[in-house]
């Protein structure tokens, strides 16, 4: 039998983001409840050497409350309690073979054992991957991109050797607004910034993040990644078991604590995984955009070369940007029945959607011009 940790560190060293390591993969196989509904996919050479690996999972899905699909994931599960959201997801391969591989994954799906409706992407590293649409087509599936995101980066190659330099190239408003929170903290006492140094005070720091994390998305009615119990403990045995990979950041100005940062880090990047931050009610107080700036200021001290804040387009993660990478959401079909079914019943809704929406915007219109109209 195959050894699944050797083989993927044969490939490890060719992995395009951090999400591919073993320390992501195996705490994910480690946490996941049914493993017999996971593949483990090995792309060889004639000659009989691996170039590429990759895992899925098939789950049965029930959509639009009729339609039961069997779903099959990337390097991922995609049922609530077990979707611990990869990023920059991908098949690990060698960089070398990086066609063959993706024609070879495509004639899997085609002509493979395993039997699914649609085959999901999601995350999916779109800039180290070929045309997943056009080898989607000619190996006649069906192929949808639900939606694209935003990476948003900090390229630190540049500033190795005057970190301060950095600041110099965010815009000036932004430069103000961590400057004028930087003085605003050292009211409150001098500043500290804490790395956690043992897996004991990862945790703490991580535990203390939660509580943060939740009282701020409670007060605005959402649950928080930390209501999920599952997520939680998945993160604890990643921090457990990959102390190499893991950056727990405490940041304080006297005894007044700004807030944490959790960060999955390899030797050249950061990866900005998750936040707790202690919000205050002045307009000076930005603990996220003054731990962000100290962490970067860390990284670029570290001599990393990136400061990834991962998916999303929020405006704090542009403004400390100065580049993107792009990961997309993408849906490969099988041309089943119950695809059929369901593509059907949502083009005859947005169908009627559509005509029926100007129909109805005339008939408001009429009634708000006779306010005296009667209907009966």
């Amino acid at each position: 039998m195959l050894d699944i940790k050797s083989c993927w560190g044969q490939l490890e060293e060719y992995s395009s983001s951090i999400f591919l390591s073993w320390s992501w993969i195996g705490s994910w196989l480690s946490a996941i409840k049914n493993k017999s509904n996971v593949y483990a996919i090995y792309f060889y050479t004639h000659t009989n050497k691996l170039v590429g690996m990759a895992f899925l999972t098939k789950d049965k899905v029930r959509r639009r409350k009729i339609f039961t699909l069997n779903i099959i994931s990337l390097n991922e599960s995609i049922t609530n309690d077990t979707q611990f959201i990869i990023e920059y997801n991908n098949i690990l391969y060698n960089p070398d073979y990086r066609d063959d591989v993706f024609f070879s994954f495509f004639d899997l799906l085609r002509n493979g054992p395993i039997k699914f409706d649609e085959l999901q992407l999601h995350a999916f590293d779109v800039n180290n991957a070929p045309d997943i649409e056009t080898m989607a087509s000619s190996n006649k599936f069906h192929y949808l991109c639900e939606k694209t995101s935003k990476t948003n980066f900090a390229d630190l190659s540049d500033f190795t050797n005057n970190p301060d330099d950095f600041l110099l190239t965010l815009s000036k408003n932004k430069r103000e607004q961590i400057r004028r929170s930087i003085r605003f903290f050292e009211k409150l006492g001098e500043s500290n910034m804490e790395i956690a140094s043992s897996k004991d005070q990862a945790l703490k720091y991580f535990n203390a993040m939660g509580k943060l994390h939740q009282a701020y998305w409670t007060s605005k009615g959402r649950p928080g990644s930390f209501s999920n119990d599952t997520w939680t403990e998945f993160h604890k045995h990643l921090i457990t078991n990959n102390p190499d990979n893991i950056q727990l950041i405490k940041l304080s100005f006297g005894d007044h604590v700004v807030g944490y940062l959790y960060n999955f880090i390899d030797s050249t990047s950061v990866y900005s995984m998750q936040s707790g931050f202690n919000y205050g009610k002045d307009k000076n107080d930005r603990p996220g955009l003054v731990l962000h700036y100290y962490a970067i200021y860390h990284a670029i001290c570290s001599k990393q070369q990136k400061y990834d804040f991962l998916v999303g387009d929020a405006q704090y993660k542009r403004s400390l940007s100065n580049a993107f990478n792009t990961c997309a959401w993408i849906q490969v079909q099988n041309k089943t029945i119950p695809v059929i079914m369901e593509n059907m019943s949502v083009k005859c809704y947005r169908f009627l959607k559509n005509t029926l929406k100007p129909i109805t915007n005339t008939f408001l219109h009429l009634i708000k011009r006779n306010g005296n109209l009667s209907i009966k």
